[in-house]
C-alpha cells in the first residue's frame, strides 16, 4: 500500500473518531426530543428566559453525553436554533460521507435480548441492504412487545408488535 493511501486511511480514522462522539451525542438529543415533543416545545419557547430553558435541558440530557456536546446543545437553545438539530445531523452525515469516514449506526431495539446467532444473522442482512460500515447498537425495550425496530439514520424499519398494533389502530380510527 502506498504511503499516500495509508496516510488517507489514518486521516479518515481521525476524522471519524473526532466527529463520531459529536454525531452520536447529537443523535441522542434528537431522539430525546422526538420522544418528548412537549419538551421540545418548552425548549423552543422564546418567551421563556434562555437560562430557564437551558436549566430544563440540563435536567434531561443523557448523563453519558460528552460535555462539549451538551454545551453545544445548550448554545442551540440559548440562540433559539434547536430547530436546526436535524439539519446539523444531516450535514455531519454528509461531511463524513464525502470524506469516506462515514460510519452509520444501526440502532436495533427488541423486547428481549437477542442471541449471538440472531444478532449475527440480523447484522448480515442489514449489511447486505445498507452496505459495509454499520455500527450496531442493541437496546432492549419491553414496550415493543415483540419483533424488532431498526433505525439507520433517517430510515426506520418497524417490525414490532407495538408498531403493528399502532398501524392497525390508525387504520381503524382513521
Amino acid at each position: 500500500m502506498s504511503a499516500q493511501k495509508t496516510a488517507k486511511i489514518y486521516a479518515q480514522a481521525i476524522l471519524q473518531t473526532a466527529l463520531e462522539d459529536w454525531l452520536t451525542g447529537i443523535q441522542k438529543v434528537r431522539r430525546l426530543l422526538e420522544e418528548n415533543p412537549e419538551l421540545l416545545t418548552e425548549l423552543e419557547d422564546a418567551g421563556k428566559p434562555p437560562a430557564e430553558r437551558e436549566k430544563r435541558l440540563s435536567a434531561v440530557l443523557p448523563k453519558d453525553l460528552k460535555p462539549e456536546v451538551a454545551n453545544f446543545v445548550r448554545l442551540l437553545v440559548r440562540n433559539n436554533d434547536l430547530n436546526l438539530l436535524d439539519a446539523i445531523v444531516a450535514t455531519l452525515d454528509d461531511i463524513l460521507e464525502q470524506t469516506g469516514a462515514h460510519v452509520r449506526t444501526a440502532e436495533i431495539t427488541t423486547a428481549v435480548e437477542l442471541s449471538p446467532e440472531e444478532k449475527a444473522k440480523l447484522e448480515e442482512k442489514l449489511t447486505a441492504q445498507y452496505g459495509e460500515g454499520l455500527v450496531f447498537e442493541y437496546k432492549v425495550d419491553p414496550a415493543v412487545l415483540g419483533g424488532v425496530r431498526v433505525r439507520i439514520g433517517d430510515h426506520l424499519i418497524d417490525a414490532t408488535v407495538a408498531g403493528r398494533l399502532n398501524a392497525l389502530r390508525e387504520r381503524l380510527v382513521g
